[in-house]
């Protein structure tokens, strides 16, 4: 199982989506605020660890509103 995490390059709420690369699913999102995303995120990969669930976590990236992966994390676009 490929993961990613994606961060939202245009809100300034640290907006953050785990995906699971090899099916495109959503698997955690949320941003830093209302969800404490980054502790959420690390909590299930430690889960993963614990059940002992290979994975690779693929290099972190912050997209834009032009990339494919933007609407696919749901993320918020703010306008100005």
């Amino acid at each position: 199982m490929n993961l990613k995490i994606f961060i939202n390059g245009v809100y300034s709420e640290e907006e953050k989506a785990l995906i699971n690369m090899d099916t495109k699913e959503v698997i955690l999102s949320g941003d830093y605020y209302h969800n404490k995303i980054d502790e959420t995120i690390n909590g299930f990969l430690k889960g993963l660890n614990y059940v002992n669930i290979k994975y690779n976590l693929l290099k972190t990236e912050t997209i834009t509103p032009e990339n494919k992966m933007f609407n696919i994390c749901n993320f918020y676009e703010e306008e100005d």
